[in-house]
């Protein structure tokens, strides 16, 4: 529960589109066994603007690094 002032703000890996995403679902199960229960298709934006102690303030996808983990999410929250 955040504080009435409170925020929460996030920069995480998020599932990539198109054949990337499709390929980052196949590998997923391997990760999160060899990279401490690492989701590379975790679908971060969804779960944020539909939880119901959260509201959605600012977000923002970018696509860099390297495969397997290319697009990042970036955004903040405040409380309901």
């Amino acid at each position: 529960m955040l504080a009435t002032d409170g925020q929460f703000r996030f920069f995480e890996h998020v599932r990539s589109p198109g054949l990337v995403g499709r390929s980052q679902d196949f590998l997923t199960p391997l990760r999160r066994r060899l990279g401490g229960n690492c989701h590379l298709n975790r679908e971060l934006l969804p779960q944020v603007a539909d939880h119901p102690a959260l509201a959605l303030v600012e977000a923002e996808t970018h696509t860099a690094g390297h495969y397997p983990i290319r697009e990042f999410a970036r955004g903040r929250a405040g409380p309901a």
